[in-house]
């Protein structure tokens, strides 16, 4: 099936008409050779120094970079060949806890990411610790040819309904986004407003690469194990692992070694579909029911959730899966049923059958317009209105095990109580303003702390330091 057309929108002033196009620039006259050059030069150079010294085929510090994977240079084998071996005594009774980290971050702060690896990253769980970059975005010179203008006119753009309707996907949900789009003036007071621009695509491009690595279906066949857990969070992000590790992996084990009833069961095994987030935002209840992770702690996806996103999604006569069967109504007969279960973002422009998830927003970024998501309402949707993550029950927040269609609310929170509605609760309090990134003494996060957001590098030693020093 051919992919159609990408739509585009025009925006209307007294003035003038200005087409809303893709940013996605087509470099012409420019040789594929001259191309590769230029960004291996430019990737080494932003690098620091080991890391380039260590793509150069010198071992100048090995033990201190071997834990850091980049992830536009790794393939399937980087992974099949970890040296992983879970040695935390927590898991006890031969079990253990296999955690991947993809950090969505820069080429130009591989410091903040070697401050993670070697704090929180050197966790014995973790089997690999992945950094996506510019060179992992659709357009990899983004960031050198994007302007500020184009930044305002995207802005422009993402924040008219037309967009939408354009796209055939114009609901309440698309709606919303739409007024909740970053404004001009707040992406004017930031300090990269052309990089943040251009990162909104890199969660998404990050995770479809990893993913197919991780695929087991894919046309290359032999895909690598799939984690406990996989964690996706900033370069700012700090996360306490051994907290993870026995609430959302020993813990659920364990009980179902010793037979404990499912009702009774709080947090589901990884083996099952469950997404949550270090800090929860809900939306207004009396506008929408939509909940998204706050990226900056970062989102936890389950075996199962990663499991669902892999699943090839036939779509034969409503023999699949409730699974299979509600993305497939999506995919293909939306306009047969109402508000939740119709809402799409449009990605069933790009759905064939036997593809997967993963695959539809592969081919999503690839082809779609300016792209008006933010990357953390992407992973609320694919949670909420994709069924990859299975329902809480809102009055209590314990798992529930049936009624995948029942309800939009499917994102759960780390802890129960870390959610950003009007004030912040739980872990959504450590780490609430930038300003708080120079902060070492007095910033919140502490070694009780389970996430942290807008945390520096010297405070991720400093806790770790404390931790291992308890330990």
């Amino acid at each position: 099936m051919p992919l159609p057309h990408r739509p585009h929108i025009i925006l209307r002033n007294r003035h003038k008409r200005k087409k809303c196009s893709p940013y996605i620039p087509f470099l012409k006259f420019t040789s594929l050779f001259f191309l590769l050059v230029q960004l291996k030069f430019l990737f080494l150079l932003s690098l620091p120094s080991d890391s380039a010294d260590l793509k150069k085929g010198k071992s100048t510090d090995i033990k201190k970079q071997e834990r850091l994977l980049f992830l536009n240079t790794i393939n399937r084998e980087h992974l099949q060949q970890s040296r992983y071996e879970d040695k935390s005594e927590s898991s006890g009774s031969g079990l253990t806890a296999i955690i991947d980290v993809l950090i969505v971050g820069s080429k130009f702060s591989i410091d903040a990411v070697q401050a993670q690896v070697e704090s929180w990253g050197s966790h014995p769980s973790i089997r690999h610790f992945i950094v996506a970059t510019e060179d992992d975005d659709v357009d990899p010179l983004c960031y050198r040819t994007m302007t500020l203008d184009d930044v305002r006119d995207i802005s422009k753009c993402c924040r008219r309904k037309m967009y939408w309707d354009d796209l055939q996907a114009r609901n309440k949900l698309t709606d919303f986004f739409t007024s909740l789009y970053a404004r001009v003036q707040w992406l004017e007071k930031k300090k990269n407003p052309q990089g943040w621009m251009c990162a909104q695509r890199r969660f998404i491009s990050g995770l479809v690469k990893l993913l197919d690595l991780y695929d087991l279906n894919g046309e290359q066949g032999g895909g690598v194990e799939l984690p406990d857990y996989l964690i996706i969070s900033d370069d700012d992000t700090y996360i306490n692992i051994n907290h993870i590790a026995e609430m959302y992996i020993h813990q659920p084990k364990k009980q179902i070694q010793t037979e404990t009833a499912t009702s009774e069961i709080i947090i589901p095994p990884p083996d099952h579909p469950f997404m949550f987030a270090g800090c929860r935002v809900r939306s207004p209840a009396h506008q929408i029911t939509n909940t998204f992770p706050f990226g900056g702690y970062g989102t936890f996806l389950s075996r199962g959730s990663l499991s669902r996103i892999l699943q090839p999604l036939h779509c034969n006569d409503d023999t699949g899966d409730e699974f299979e069967v509600g993305i497939c109504n999506k995919m293909l007969r939306k306009l047969d049923f109402t508000y939740p279960l119709s809402a799409t973002v449009g990605e069933e422009k790009y759905f064939e059958r036997g593809n997967s998830i993963h695959r539809i927003f592969d081919k999503y970024i690839h082809n779609i317009t300016t792209f008006c998501l933010h990357s953390d309402w992407f992973m609320g949707y694919i949670a909420n209105f994709l069924n990859v993550s299975q329902q809480v029950r809102v009055e209590h927040d314990t798992w529930q095990w049936q009624g995948a269609n029942d309800t939009e609310n499917r994102l759960h929170a780390v802890l129960g109580d870390s959610e950003l509605y009007r004030t912040p609760g739980g872990q959504c309090a450590n780490g609430q303003s930038p300003e708080q990134k120079s902060i070492v003494d007095g910033h919140p996060c502490n070694v009780n702390s389970t996430v942290c957001h807008y945390v520096n590098p010297d405070l991720m030693r400093k806790i770790h330091r404390q931790l291992t020093t308890h330990d």
